[in-house]
């Protein structure tokens, strides 16, 4: 399956599906020369998409794992100084 890609360099480490039409994937994209930025993808059981995210601060955002219990509750976690690391958990709120 192919992925929209962000600009620069993507990485995912962590996904959750509650059903066959209903992912996400979490990591990060870095630009050349930039911190990371947060990157989501959503599975609609055809397509991906990218999800806008919060990105806190200058040093970076990398989100390492999310957790879906149902289709209308994921929550995130990440490793960021502006962010704290524990889950923050959203109604498609990245």
């Amino acid at each position: 399956m192919s992925s929209p890609n962000a600009p620069g360099s993507n990485y995912l480490s962590g996904a959750s599906c509650v059903s066959p039409s209903f992912c996400f994937a979490v990591g990060y994209s870095q630009a050349k020369g930039e911190p990371p930025r947060g990157l989501v993808e959503r599975w609609n059981g055809h397509s991906w998409s990218t999800v806008a995210s919060l990105n806190g601060g200058k040093s970076g955002n990398d989100l390492t794992d999310v957790a879906c219990t149902s289709s209308a509750l994921c929550g995130r976690f990440d490793i960021s100084a502006a962010i704290p690391a524990f889950g923050d958990v959203r109604r498609y709120g990245f």
